[in-house]
């Protein structure tokens, strides 16, 4: 597993698991742990295992995915497609709880695909985390879909979306807040005037869901 591991304190408090949307690799959500710059809190960014081919990146070198294919379909992301998604999910754990971080100290964030594998990963765990903080993504999918894969409902969740987003529009968000409403979940839903994007003004919302309500 290739990480970049960020620690804003000698005794942390919170771990967040950080995913980087498609394209993306380990260092792309730096930026945005360093903006944060959330005290007592640790980063773990992992790179998604999956390479692809894509002209968004070109000139950065490889690309990275979460899924072997669309996550965005209907009935997708499918288990078969996301396995070494999984495992390195599983990984990041690992590590965190042998820094002595609990799962209840434990948050998934995710932007754009990595907020939709984080918010599949999340759902289909049979143990709660901290939480887990979607950003311009969302599991806008059929409730068999959502049925097929649930396993807990006790983790909380955070949506973030822009309102001008057109990669990924705020509607998956609407309808990923009223879906895991229905079955039970602990979220809620803010929007932003800003597009396809991490909104760092939302950063007092994050720390609050990190420290007031984890």
């Amino acid at each position: 597993m290739i990480y970049n591991y960020i620690c804003f304190s000698k005794k942390p408090k919170k771990a967040i698991i950080c995913l980087h949307g498609w394209t993306g690799n380990e260092f792309s959500m730096e930026p945005v742990a360093k903006a944060m710059n959330f005290p007592f809190t640790a980063w773990i960014m992992p790179r998604a295992p999956y390479t692809i081919k894509s002209k968004i990146n070109d000139k950065r070198g490889e690309n990275y995915s979460w899924s072997s294919k669309s996550v965005r379909k209907e009935n997708s992301p499918q288990k078969k497609d996301i396995i070494k998604s999984i495992f390195m999910l599983n990984e990041c754990l690992k590590v965190l709880k042998d820094k002595s971080f609990k799962e209840k100290d434990i948050f998934i964030l995710g932007f754009s695909q990595g907020a939709i594998l984080g918010l599949w990963f999340t759902i289909n765990q049979k143990f709660s985390m901290g939480g887990c903080i979607s950003i311009s993504g969302g599991l806008d999918k059929p409730k068999s879909f959502i049925e097929n894969i649930l396993n807990s409902n006790m983790t909380p969740i955070l949506l973030l979306h822009g309102s001008k987003d057109v990669l990924i529009p705020l509607s998956e968000s609407k309808n990923t807040l009223k879906i895991l409403k229905h079955y039970g979940f602990m979220v809620e839903l803010h929007t932003f005037q800003t597009g396809h994007k991490v909104p760092l003004t939302a950063k007092h919302i994050i720390w609050e869901f990190l420290y007031e309500k984890g």
